[in-house]
């Protein structure tokens, strides 16, 4: 059998094979960029945006309330509502029992 001597798949595949693949990268960079860059694309990111800020503030939220919960189950239980109003006198009043002696600290480290 004789083999034909016009140009067979291989070699005109090898000859086409860089363009092809130039075309087609350039293809998919313009589509990409066309896909970064449109109007549409862009509100869908600024509206990811927005929902992460907000799930962030609504965690805040929740453990400030956690914190507030927790707070309220301490000033209605008779035993703890004493230890945390002496808590707060002493923080937040400088109130000292009788015969407590009280240092500060905080004058000596300036």
């Amino acid at each position: 059998m004789r083999r034909s001597r016009g140009k067979t798949f291989s070699t005109t595949w090898r000859k086409a094979r860089i363009p092809l693949l130039i075309l087609l990268s350039c293809s998919l960079l313009g589509v990409g960029l066309y896909g970064m860059y449109h109007p549409g694309f862009q509100k869908l990111k600024r509206i990811r945006e927005e929902t992460k800020l907000r799930e962030d503030h609504i965690k805040r939220l929740q453990q400030e309330n956690d914190e507030l919960a927790e707070r309220i189950r301490t000033l209605r239980n008779p035993t703890d509502n004493l230890l945390y109003v002496e808590k707060v006198a002493r923080q937040k009043i400088g109130l000292v029992r009788d015969g407590e002696v009280v240092y500060d600290l905080k004058r000596f480290n300036q």
